[in-house]
């Protein structure tokens, strides 16, 4: 490939224009799941690479770790001004859909942009003992959204699940999607949210949903018909224990 001096802000205005165009896409249409479909062509995915490339190899000056930090920058700014926002002030299951819908489309920006740094994750990361490009935006997105919604997010399932158990209607393809939502999160420097968060809640919670139940059927019901409530919900707990 050949090298020529780049100056930087030149540069980082065609890799803004690039994030720019990727944003408005996600605002404008949303993620769509044609595998054929491509935002940015192979050419144009190519000289955005190559600028990227540019900047960090030239001798005087280099710019990796500013455009690491720009990358950031962005990162942040996004979820300041557009996940956040749209997450705050939504509860129950909007606040679900919400929080899969804002996954989906940060993780297609994700891939784009860990695409168009990859010279980055190749020769900086390593170096400077960094995070990488996915990483790092699943780092900014556990640490600014995830830990200030995980409350609302966790108590709104452990509701879903009880309601399913008692036989209410529930959009259980909902809850799989947070849930996946969940253990995507995990990265290099983080454990699972799923086993740190929801498994310990779900667990709370299974065993005070089963001690109301089991109250309620020992004050109303006569003993046999008691026992015949009972014996399910014993060998559901049971088969939780075993998978434990």
């Amino acid at each position: 490939m050949a090298l020529r001096v780049v100056d930087f802000h030149a540069g980082w205005e065609k890799i803004q224009r690039a994030i720019d165009r990727i944003v408005s896409f996600v605002d404008d249409n949303g993620v769509i799941r044609d595998e054929n479909f491509r935002l940015f062509s192979a050419s144009e995915s190519m000289s955005i690479y190559e600028t990227v490339y540019n900047l960090c190899t030239q001798k005087d000056p280099a710019y990796e770790k500013e455009l690491y930090r720009r990358y950031e920058d962005f990162l942040n700014h996004h979820i300041n001004t557009r996940v956040l926002p749209a997450m705050r002030g939504k509860s129950g299951e909007h606040l679900l859909r919400e929080t899969v819908r804002s996954f989906r489309d940060y993780k297609f920006i994700m891939r784009w942009m860990t695409l168009f740094f990859l010279y980055l994750d190749q020769f900086f990361v390593g170096r400077y003992n960094r995070p990488t490009i996915r990483n790092a935006a699943l780092l900014i997105l556990h640490n600014q959204v995830y830990e200030e919604m995980k409350g609302d997010i966790i108590s709104t399932v452990l509701s879903l699940i009880n309601e399913d158990r008692d036989g209410k209607p529930v959009d259980r393809a909902l809850v799989k999607q947070v849930l996946e939502v969940v253990f995507d999160l995990q990265s290099e420097t983080l454990n699972v949210p799923y086993q740190t968060d929801f498994e310990p809640a779900l667990l709370d919670s299974s065993g005070a949903y089963y001690a109301l139940k089991m109250a309620n059927w020992l004050q109303n019901l006569p003993y046999p018909e008691y026992m015949l409530q009972v014996y399910p919900l014993f060998v559901e707990k049971s088969q939780m224990a075993l998978n434990i």
